[in-house]
């Protein structure tokens, strides 16, 4: 046999198995997190505790009172687990780098939100409870009915999961929220309220502008102003003289979605809208008088996370928007957030706005219709939080 047959292995040369890309980034995450806490927990015990945070936009747990009674019944180690939880340095790291954890294993849910195609985040809907549904839609009719001389308009709008169904992960199936907007309408049985589904208006817009933001669940100032545009037409108002003008007052707004899915790698901007009028002013009476404003925006929101508060400064229980308007037509809105940005383009067209978030009051609001006169009642909700909702019902009562 010729030497020439066989080649050496020593000649070869070593060839070793590399290590998948995907394992490298895991293992390189593991140790990240692994220094991360270890450092956190230095700093738990010497830092100082914060009250707020930006990132997840709430309040923070303090240090819970410790007593014989709460740690009888359980509830200081609870309180204080949760305490630890809060206060943990370093958290929003922490939930980006389980973020990242979640996608390189495929996932494309976090913290209740689905990661979608080009930087679209999604909530996770709320599902239709009928019986729930039905209760609150008695309430409002019954409101209604007992208002039966005002135009009583109930707007609801659909969320971007249904308006940018193809930026969803593949293969994920939702329920069509046109149809559940639908069964809402036919949960109300008053013959005074007139209900209005954007969706369609929403789904023909959708290539024209942006409607709703990548990063937080609520709709943009272009939606809300289609909204607008609808609700004029509903109430035969005419808005040939007003003029709505835009103004873009960030680009690096990242919001609620981003905040607790972890995902920041898309920005959204936001615009203000700002009737122009002739001699339209108004006066903004936030907090039953403590707070009185010129203006319902707040520029010093876009300093902070949540930056969607620069529509009226964030959420009240009640605020009351007295105008110059020469329209003698008062408005009762009675809203969730989507409302905010909507609501300087309704200054010019009444008198008087009266304004109530039924998850931040126990005011009734028929002791409010008995004290006022109102020529318009506007219901403005998203799917989401009016199937979510419980203090509305409340307040109807």
């Amino acid at each position: 046999m010729e030497n020439n047959e066989f080649i050496k292995s020593e000649n070869i040369p070593e060839n070793k198995p590399k290590k998948p890309k995907g394992k490298l980034i895991f293992s390189l995450l593991i140790s990240v997190f692994c220094l991360i806490i270890f450092a956190g927990g230095a700093s738990l015990l010497t830092g100082e505790d914060k009250s707020f945070s930006e990132s997840e936009n709430r309040v923070l747990a303090t240090m819970p009172h410790l007593s014989v009674s709460s740690l009888k019944d359980g509830t200081f180690m609870k309180d204080f687990e949760t305490y630890l939880t809060d206060q943990f340095a370093f958290r929003d790291r922490i939930i980006g780098l389980k973020t990242s954890f979640d996608r390189i294993l495929g996932k494309t849910e976090s913290g209740g939100v689905y990661i979608g195609k080009d930087g679209y985040l999604f909530s996770v809907p709320i599902p239709f409870d009928e019986k729930k549904t039905e209760e609150t839609a008695d309430a409002i009719s019954l409101f209604a009915d007992s208002n039966s001389d005002s135009g009583i308009i109930f707007m609801m709008s659909p969320n971007s999961s249904y308006i940018y169904g193809e930026k969803l992960p593949d293969k994920l199936s939702l329920a069509d929220q046109n149809y559940l907007i639908k069964d809402t309408e036919n949960c109300i049985h008053s013959e005074k309220i007139d209900f209005v589904n954007l969706s369609e208006a929403f789904m023909a817009k959708k290539d024209e502008v942006q409607l709703f933001y990548k990063t937080d669940h609520h709709w943009t100032t272009r939606a809300a102003a289609i909204a607008f545009e609808e609700l004029m037409k509903r109430w035969e108002k005419s808005t040939a003289e007003v003029k709505l003008e835009y103004f873009t007052v960030t680009d690096s707004f990242q919001g609620t979605l981003s905040s607790k899915s972890g995902v920041s790698s898309s920005s959204d901007i936001i615009e203000i809208c700002v009737p122009q009028s002739e001699k339209i002013t108004y006066v903004a009476d936030f907090e039953n008088g403590e707070k009185k404003k010129a203006t319902l925006f707040d520029s010093s929101k876009l300093e902070q996370k949540n930056k969607y508060e620069v529509f009226t400064g964030g959420n009240y229980g009640k605020i009351v928007i007295d105008t110059t308007s020469s329209s003698k037509d008062t408005l009762l809105v009675i809203k969730d957030s989507y409302a905010n940005c909507m609501l300087p383009m309704l200054t010019p067209f009444f008198a008087k706005i009266v304004v109530v978030d039924p998850r931040y009051t126990e005011e009734k609001l028929s002791v409010l219709t008995e004290e006022n006169t109102f020529s318009h009642i506007l219901f403005l909700y998203n799917l989401d939080t009016f199937l979510a909702d419980t203090s509305l019902k409340e307040v109807l009562k």
